[in-house]
Protein backbone atom coordinates (compact mmCIF):
# COMPACT_ATOMS: atom_id res chain seq x y z
CA UNK A 1 0.00 0.00 0.00
CA UNK A 2 1.18 3.42 -1.16
CA UNK A 3 1.00 6.53 0.90
CA UNK A 4 -1.47 9.00 -0.21
CA UNK A 5 0.30 11.92 0.82
CA UNK A 6 3.30 13.12 3.32
CA UNK A 7 3.63 15.69 5.52
CA UNK A 8 7.32 17.59 5.95
CA UNK A 9 8.41 18.83 9.13
CA UNK A 10 11.42 21.47 9.40
CA UNK A 11 12.44 23.04 12.32
CA UNK A 12 15.61 25.49 13.66
CA UNK A 13 17.55 22.83 16.09
CA UNK A 14 16.85 23.07 19.71
CA UNK A 15 13.33 23.95 19.29
CA UNK A 16 10.33 22.44 19.06
CA UNK A 17 8.51 21.05 16.37
CA UNK A 18 5.81 22.87 15.05
CA UNK A 19 2.34 21.05 15.10
CA UNK A 20 1.06 21.57 11.66
CA UNK A 21 3.46 20.02 8.44
CA UNK A 22 5.64 22.75 6.81
CA UNK A 23 5.15 21.05 3.73
CA UNK A 24 2.10 19.24 3.11
CA UNK A 25 2.78 16.79 -0.12
CA UNK A 26 -0.92 15.58 -1.17
CA UNK A 27 0.86 13.49 -4.25
CA UNK A 28 1.92 10.09 -2.80
CA UNK A 29 4.28 9.67 -5.81
CA UNK A 30 6.24 12.65 -5.22
CA UNK A 31 9.90 12.51 -3.81
CA UNK A 32 11.46 15.75 -3.61
CA UNK A 33 10.38 18.90 -1.75
CA UNK A 34 12.09 22.01 -1.63
CA UNK A 35 11.44 24.21 2.02
CA UNK A 36 11.64 28.05 2.05
CA UNK A 37 10.83 29.10 4.98
CA UNK A 38 10.35 28.40 8.53
CA UNK A 39 8.02 29.34 11.18
CA UNK A 40 7.27 31.89 8.24
CA UNK A 41 10.14 33.36 7.32
CA UNK A 42 12.79 33.15 4.86
CA UNK A 43 15.21 30.10 6.17
CA UNK A 44 18.92 31.20 7.48
CA UNK A 45 20.89 28.88 5.63
CA UNK A 46 24.06 29.40 8.32
CA UNK A 47 21.78 27.41 10.87
CA UNK A 48 21.64 23.64 11.86
CA UNK A 49 17.97 22.29 11.01
CA UNK A 50 16.18 19.24 11.93
CA UNK A 51 13.78 17.53 9.70
CA UNK A 52 11.30 14.62 9.59
CA UNK A 53 8.28 13.03 6.88
CA UNK A 54 5.23 11.64 8.12
CA UNK A 55 3.94 9.07 5.59
CA UNK A 56 0.06 8.64 5.65
CA UNK A 57 -3.24 7.32 3.94
CA UNK A 58 -6.47 8.93 4.54
CA UNK A 59 -9.78 6.71 5.85
CA UNK A 60 -12.79 8.32 6.47
CA UNK A 61 -11.53 12.10 5.63
CA UNK A 62 -9.00 11.71 8.28
CA UNK A 63 -4.80 11.03 8.02
CA UNK A 64 -4.10 7.97 9.20
CA UNK A 65 -0.12 7.28 10.00
CA UNK A 66 1.85 4.56 7.64
CA UNK A 67 4.97 5.70 8.70
CA UNK A 68 7.19 8.65 10.21
CA UNK A 69 10.94 8.92 9.64
CA UNK A 70 13.84 9.46 12.26
CA UNK A 71 14.57 13.09 12.99
CA UNK A 72 17.45 14.15 10.94
CA UNK A 73 19.87 17.21 11.78
CA UNK A 74 21.60 18.69 8.88
CA UNK A 75 23.69 22.08 8.76
CA UNK A 76 22.76 24.87 6.23
CA UNK A 77 24.91 25.17 3.12
CA UNK A 78 26.06 28.59 4.52
CA UNK A 79 27.48 26.82 7.59
CA UNK A 80 31.18 28.21 7.89
CA UNK A 81 32.41 25.67 10.80
CA UNK A 82 30.23 23.08 10.07
CA UNK A 83 29.18 20.56 7.80
CA UNK A 84 26.99 17.33 6.84
CA UNK A 85 28.10 13.49 6.63
CA UNK A 86 28.34 12.56 2.89
CA UNK A 87 28.99 8.83 3.97
CA UNK A 88 28.92 6.07 5.96
CA UNK A 89 31.45 3.46 6.10
CA UNK A 90 31.55 -0.02 7.90
CA UNK A 91 33.58 -2.37 8.77
CA UNK A 92 31.70 -4.54 7.59
CA UNK A 93 28.68 -4.97 5.37
CA UNK A 94 27.04 -8.47 6.74
CA UNK A 95 27.04 -10.62 9.88
CA UNK A 96 26.49 -14.48 10.52
CA UNK A 97 25.42 -15.28 13.99
CA UNK A 98 24.49 -18.44 15.96
CA UNK A 99 21.27 -17.49 17.80
CA UNK A 100 22.42 -15.90 21.49
CA UNK A 101 26.14 -14.48 19.99
CA UNK A 102 26.62 -10.79 19.28
CA UNK A 103 28.65 -8.60 17.73
CA UNK A 104 28.90 -4.37 17.27
CA UNK A 105 28.99 -3.03 14.15
CA UNK A 106 32.19 -0.13 13.81
CA UNK A 107 30.91 2.49 11.82
CA UNK A 108 32.64 6.17 10.75
CA UNK A 109 31.80 9.25 8.26
CA UNK A 110 33.25 10.55 5.69
CA UNK A 111 32.29 14.58 6.20
CA UNK A 112 31.18 16.60 3.01
CA UNK A 113 33.02 20.29 3.88
CA UNK A 114 37.10 19.15 4.31
CA UNK A 115 38.03 21.72 7.30
CA UNK A 116 34.57 21.55 8.89
CA UNK A 117 33.32 19.31 11.96
CA UNK A 118 29.89 17.25 12.11
CA UNK A 119 27.20 18.07 14.36
CA UNK A 120 27.91 17.15 18.20
CA UNK A 121 25.86 14.96 20.30
CA UNK A 122 23.69 17.57 21.77
CA UNK A 123 21.91 17.48 18.51
CA UNK A 124 21.70 13.50 18.28
CA UNK A 125 24.12 10.72 18.47
CA UNK A 126 26.42 10.41 15.49
CA UNK A 127 24.54 7.31 14.54
CA UNK A 128 21.26 5.27 15.01
CA UNK A 129 20.43 1.87 14.73
CA UNK A 130 17.14 0.37 13.31
CA UNK A 131 16.31 -3.33 12.66
CA UNK A 132 13.89 -4.87 10.23
CA UNK A 133 13.63 -7.82 12.39
CA UNK A 134 13.47 -8.09 16.30
CA UNK A 135 12.38 -11.76 16.25
CA UNK A 136 15.83 -11.85 14.19
CA UNK A 137 18.41 -9.56 15.67
CA UNK A 138 18.46 -6.80 17.97
CA UNK A 139 20.49 -3.54 17.95
CA UNK A 140 21.67 -1.27 21.13
CA UNK A 141 22.13 2.41 20.95
CA UNK A 142 25.93 1.34 20.44
CA UNK A 143 25.71 -1.08 17.47
CA UNK A 144 25.94 -4.00 19.27
CA UNK A 145 23.85 -6.90 17.39
CA UNK A 146 22.56 -9.66 19.09
CA UNK A 147 21.10 -12.77 17.40
CA UNK A 148 17.82 -13.71 18.67
CA UNK A 149 15.99 -16.39 16.87
CA UNK A 150 16.72 -17.86 12.97
CA UNK A 151 16.11 -16.04 10.02
CA UNK A 152 17.57 -12.61 7.88
CA UNK A 153 17.32 -8.86 8.92
CA UNK A 154 18.68 -5.59 7.83
CA UNK A 155 20.28 -3.68 10.03
CA UNK A 156 20.25 0.11 9.50
CA UNK A 157 23.44 2.78 10.21
CA UNK A 158 21.76 6.52 10.45
CA UNK A 159 24.34 9.25 10.28
CA UNK A 160 22.81 12.29 12.27
CA UNK A 161 21.50 13.60 8.64
CA UNK A 162 19.84 10.72 7.36
CA UNK A 163 22.74 9.34 5.70
CA UNK A 164 21.95 5.49 6.09
CA UNK A 165 23.82 2.43 6.01
CA UNK A 166 22.98 -1.70 5.78
CA UNK A 167 24.39 -4.35 7.35
CA UNK A 168 22.85 -7.89 6.90
CA UNK A 169 22.34 -10.29 9.56
CA UNK A 170 21.97 -14.08 9.18
CA UNK A 171 20.89 -15.83 12.37
CA UNK A 172 21.69 -19.40 11.79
Amino acid sequence: MGADGYDVYVQYCFKNFNTKSITPVKNGKTTKVTVKKINGKKINLKKFFKVYVRAYKRAGGKKITLAKTIDVHVVGSKNTKYTNVKAVKLNKNAYTLKKGKTATIKASTVLAGKGKKQLTDKHTKEFRYATTNKKVATVSKKGKIKAVGKGSCTIYVYARNGYAKKVKVKVK
